[in-house]
């Protein structure tokens, strides 16, 4: 029995002689036929319940794929940011500097600029960064991972001058008489081109007056704005290719299938790494729902983030359905892998209680998520 949600939030699918999270056990006191699932061998059973795992890896690799051979990959490089990186609290407390390059990580260079890179920094005892001129090592705390997850900030980002693109109509930045290509170079006494500090001065200022100073042509001048409830002013800024260079990969079909499988590895394995973070006070207030998701989307519409976020979000599908928790398809491979090991079935009543408590897990973690989203 199959069926398919109003919402396009995926579908159901009931197996006959299953204990599943519908509870429904009236036709499970009769001995088992061989059609059911209950009726036939634990490794005919097995391709069952990991199929729809093995089907959310293998779709993302295949959207990692097309992504691929559609758009091909721009090559970003630790290198490429020439104006350097800014860094949060937490990396500067560590030793980091605004305007460091990462240059290794426990001994191994740092070549592509990308979510693996991150994750051996946040892991590294020791980091070389180009400071100017010189190279400085940075002996990294044990728990510098935890507490870059705790803080909900990204501890590294590449500079980018903040530089009007276009001015909403009917926004502050109009009301302020900002201008294109008006560049930001100081706000409220704080003397910064960033645009990350920049907007992050203008949230902590929503709804008040701040002074602005900003560079037009040759000219410094300055205004008072007032941030609107959400900290915005209504400016689109321009973006990293208006001052960075990056080359870009084409890829043939081929090409495209061999290194999707690699990014679908990779992101796999990224999460798991990342996955030992839930596990703690800290971790846990980080976790997020659907709005936490619909954050992850670009704000503007493109389809190449759209299907790069569609294949990650598969990936961490099959990873969340593969744990071991009564419910999941993981829940079910658990008590498999025990008829299998030890020759024995578990008993229904052992089914049945296990189910109710993983779907009581479950259903908590959903709303716990969903509401940390409400109130972060």
């Amino acid at each position: 029995t199959y069926g398919i949600g109003w919402l396009p939030l995926g579908g159901y699918c009931k197996i006959a002689g299953m204990v599943d999270e519908s509870m429904d056990t009236k036709g499970l006191a009769s001995e088992p036929k061989k059609w059911e699932y209950r009726g036939i061998s634990t490794w005919k059973r097995l391709p069952i319940i990991t199929g729809g795992v093995l089907v959310n890896f293998v779709l993302a690799i295949l959207i990692f794929s097309g992504v691929l051979f559609h758009y091909g990959s721009v090559d970003v490089k630790f290198t490429d940011f020439t104006r350097g990186y800014e860094y949060s609290d937490i990396a500067k407390e560590a030793g980091f500097e605004d305007g460091d390059v990462p240059v290794e990580a426990d001994g191994k260079p740092l070549d592509e600029y990308d979510t693996n890179a991150i994750r051996s920094l946040m892991k590294a005892q020791t980091v070389v960064v180009s400071r100017g001129e010189e190279r400085h090592t940075i002996s990294i705390p044990g728990d510098f991972g935890q507490r870059v997850v705790a803080s909900g900030e990204q501890f590294i980002s590449p500079i980018l001058p903040f530089v009007i693109d276009s001015v909403l109509q009917n926004t502050p930045a109009a009301k302020a008489g900002l201008q294109k290509n008006d560049s930001l170079t100081n706000i409220n006494g704080i003397t910064t081109s960033s645009f990350k500090k920049i907007v992050d001065i203008m949230a902590e200022n929503k709804g008040k007056n701040v002074t602005l100073h900003f560079m037009r042509d040759t000219t410094l001048m300055a205004t008072v704005i007032k941030p609107d409830s959400m900290g915005k002013i209504g400016v689109t800024a321009k973006s990293f290719a208006e001052y960075y260079t990056f080359s870009r990969h084409e890829y043939g079909l081929a090409e495209a299938l061999s290194n999707g499988a690699t990014m679908g590895v990779k992101n796999l394995t990224g999460y798991v790494s990342d996955f030992r973070y839930v596990f703690g006070e800290d971790g846990m207030k980080n976790l997020g729902g659907f709005g936490s998701i619909t954050q992850s989307f670009s704000k503007m519409w493109d389809w190449e983030w759209f299907w790069e976020m569609t294949a990650l979000l598969s990936v961490i599908l099959a990873f969340m359905n593969i744990l071991p928790i009564p419910g999941l398809d993981g829940g079910h491979l658990m008590f498999l892998l025990y008829e299998m090991v030890t020759g024995k079935k578990p008993s229904q009543r052992v089914l049945e209680v296990s189910q109710m408590i993983g779907m009581i897990l479950l259903l908590f973690l959903f709303f716990y998520a969903n509401i940390n989203d409400i109130f972060r």
